[in-house]
């Protein structure tokens, strides 16, 4: 499946290309991550990633960055780092999750590649 991104205003529903043809999203569900970010004096970053899917579980992921005493400080690039790294996080622990639901439904080891 090819998934290709169209600008959208926020009165009009997402298009989405699906191997070719276009189909409009007409029962769209919103995710949303908050991202929290928070750096101390020693130049340690650290970032949470947390989504809200309207279910009672919600997910975390952890990012940090340390400023590496040879560099400059830019706090943005400690910023970009951890929370990259708290997506990735992220990311993997919902992987870890459907695995385990589909696991529940199934009663079958999964194996989900990324």
């Amino acid at each position: 499946m090819t998934v290709t991104e169209h600008p959208v205003t926020a009165d009009e529903p997402p298009v989405m290309d699906f191997q070719g043809g276009r189909k409009t999203m007409v029962a769209m569900k919103k995710w949303t991550v908050d991202i929290y970010i928070d750096e101390d004096d020693a130049g340690r970053t650290y970032a949470e990633a947390r989504l809200q899917t309207g279910a009672p579980t919600r997910l975390t992921g952890v990012g940090r960055a340390k400023l590496n005493p040879a560099d400059d400080d830019i706090p943005e690039i400690g910023d970009e780092l951890a929370t990259a790294r708290a997506l990735t996080d992220l990311g993997h622990r919902l992987l870890v999750t459907a695995a385990k639901d589909i696991e529940a439904v199934t009663d079958e080891r999964v194996r989900l590649d990324t």
